[in-house]
């Protein structure tokens, strides 16, 4: 086979490997994205460790799902105390629709956000990482306060 036909061959099969897996991604990221949803729309049950409360759900702004992470916005000055329960009952929700859908990571990974006044400016900070381990359901949560660096 001559350097064109093979140069040829592995364009081709670039493209291939590359429009599948961006389509696989895309699919599964919209039954993963529609279960959160799900989980978010589904009313408070007090027999249910993980169930949302009414005042955690209202603090929180919206999401993102890129492959094995969600990105967790809270609305304004959200309290400190809510930052936990709410990134570990969402990152768990996140976690167990994945495995749902037979996406099998290692772990999975919650991002807190939060919109905070910070020297007298309004930004948005991570201020939560929560890694879901798969085998366990084990969630691990490392939470910061807003800072940022003078320069």
């Amino acid at each position: 086979m001559n350097a064109a036909k093979r140069v040829a061959v592995f364009l081709l099969l670039g493209i291939v490997i590359i429009t599948c897996g961006c389509l696989k991604k895309s699919i599964t990221d919209e039954r993963v994205i529609a279960r959160v949803n799900e989980f978010l729309a589904a009313p408070y049950n007090p027999s249910d460790q993980y169930s949302l409360k009414p005042e955690e759900r209202a603090a929180i702004k919206g999401f993102e799902v890129y492959r094995n992470e969600i990105k967790i916005t809270l609305v304004d000055d959200t309290p400190q105390e809510m930052w936990e329960p709410v990134g570990r009952k969402v990152t768990r929700a996140f976690g167990t629709a994945n495995r749902e859908f037979g996406l099998l990571d290692p772990f999975f990974n919650g991002v807190l956000l939060v919109s905070w006044v910070v020297d007298g400016k309004r930004d948005n900070f991570k201020v939560g990482d929560f890694k879901m381990q798969n085998s366990s359901d084990r969630i691990t949560p490392s939470l910061y306060l807003p800072t940022r660096s003078k320069k």
